[in-house]
């Protein structure tokens, strides 16, 4: 069985291994055309739900819709992610 890492191990792992990449600046129009994808992936979900559609299917929209939505937010903070487990918040 797998270890499962504490929110404070998955952290620092990735900041040890550098998966923290700063972006320049905040593009906007990126953010915004992030956020639309995200949109329409929830929009495809919920019409797989009404027509009782595969859960597999659905399971993967609306994680791909929070995935793309947490990048558009790291953005505002100048930040890109190459790891799922940076969409973690930050350990306090």
């Amino acid at each position: 069985m797998p270890k499962y890492l504490t929110l404070n191990e998955a952290f620092q792992k990735c900041k040890k291994q550098g998966k923290f990449i700063n972006i320049a600046e905040t593009c906007t129009e990126s953010i915004r055309s992030t956020a639309k994808i995200a949109e329409g992936d929830i929009e495809a979900a919920k019409i797989l739900v009404a027509n009782k559609g595969n859960l597999n299917s659905i399971y993967k929209l609306y994680y791909d819709a929070l995935h793309e939505l947490v990048e558009a937010f790291l953005r505002f903070d100048r930040i890109k992610s190459d790891n799922h487990l940076l969409y973690l918040p930050e350990p306090s």
